[in-house]
């Protein structure tokens, strides 16, 4: 085929008009998904001839972005503020990057709730009960609820806890106080990161590339602030264990969270003790 041929089909294509069906059929999609796009601001509107609704190239590029961004990890909510332009450059790409957690290695594998339950041997009303007490919080993928494989762990501690003799009732309590605790922390920990990191590096006039410095900062910050508050709460559970046992409890158990608290010095008090 000559170079002149090749440019002609190319311009043939480019004027193209597509029904919804046919536009459906070169996507790989449904029709119903490409009319939920258009609700969702994801899709222009198409021309029309007469009652007949046509959709040209733009469109097909259209549903070939919102694709790629989807395996990227993005929401179709924050997909839509991309195409209005209501999310800058560098913030795009600290969006990819948030996702990643949920796409590295250990997560890696999703399972529905049907399969959490067969791998946990948890019953599914039971599952649902600690998802909706934000216990094992789900992932939502392509519009679908979905659990990291890592979270069969999760539930089975869950459960251990239950066969503990913790009343259910107790626990799911107690997911809910912590639950909502940890959202107004991490809200508080977005709030400084968007007061005293993003936006000094957004509004910099020195910054050559905001979105690798925001990236970095994001990468450097997030493990920092994960650790930071995952170590202050096992301090601070062992510390009012302590206390409590020291009120109530007998010498091996005290014994034993000192030695979670601190094994050096609860060696020594035991050689001290033998003495």
């Amino acid at each position: 085929m000559s170079q002149a041929d090749e440019l002609k089909g190319t311009i043939q294509q480019q004027h193209a008009r597509l029904s919804v069906e046919q536009l459906a059929e070169q996507a790989n999609l449904s029709v119903d998904t490409i009319r939920f796009y258009q609700t969702r601001g994801l899709l222009e509107p198409p021309s029309r001839t007469g009652r007949q609704a046509l959709y040209d190239v733009s469109h097909l590029e259209r549903l070939n972005e919102i694709r790629e961004l989807q395996k990227s990890g993005l929401s179709l909510n924050t997909i839509r503020r991309i195409f209005n332009k209501d999310v800058q450059e560098a913030d795009k790409a600290l969006f990819a990057e948030l996702v990643k957690p949920i796409k590295s290695a250990r997560s890696s594998h999703y399972l529905t709730i049907e399969e959490l339950s067969e791998k946990t041997s948890i019953p599914i009303p039971l599952l649902k009960s600690l998802i909706n007490e934000g216990l094992i919080p789900p992932i939502k993928i392509n519009g679908v609820e979905v659990f990291p494989a890592s979270d069969v762990e999760m539930a089975r501690a869950g459960l251990a806890l239950l066969e503990s003799g913790i009343p259910l009732a107790d626990l799911l309590e107690l997911a809910k106080r912590h639950h909502a605790a940890t959202r107004d922390t991490a809200l508080l920990a977005i709030t400084l990161f968007d007061n005293f990191v993003r936006n000094p590096i957004l509004q910099s006039s020195v910054e050559q590339d905001p979105s690798k410095s925001l990236i970095d900062a994001f990468n450097r910050l997030l493990p920092a602030a994960v650790s930071l508050v995952a170590g202050h709460f096992e301090r601070t559970l062992l510390s009012l264990a302590q206390s409590h046992l020291e009120k109530v409890g007998v010498k091996e158990e005290i014994d034993a969270v000192r030695q979670q608290i601190s094994p050096a010095d609860a060696t020594t008090e035991r050689k001290r003790q033998s003495k």
